[in-house]
């Protein structure tokens, strides 16, 4: 079982989640652990206020680490099928 725990998280440290926001001006990038990796912002967009920008970020990042959340959870859930019984 410990063998399996190990071989899906090291599975989830190799993929990326993306979010695209604003019509695709902020793309956010994480990968299984919810860690940023990459930010891709559209010059045009850059021309709004920085509030706005900032805003939009924060938003594209939270959205890509949900999804990465949710990944591990279902993952790690599949693993505990079983064993939900004994420890909750």
């Amino acid at each position: 079982m410990q063998a399996k725990l190990q071989a899906a998280q090291a599975d989830l440290a190799t993929k990326t989640f993306d979010a695209s926001v604003a019509g695709g001006a902020v793309v956010a990038t994480v990968n299984g652990q919810g860690q940023l990796t990459g930010l891709k912002l559209d010059a045009e967009f850059l021309k709004e206020s920085s509030e706005m920008v900032a805003s939009t970020i924060v938003s594209a990042v939270q959205q890509a680490q949900a999804t990465a959340t949710k990944t591990s959870e279902e993952q790690m859930g599949a693993l505990a099928g079983p064993m939900k019984g004994i420890f909750g």
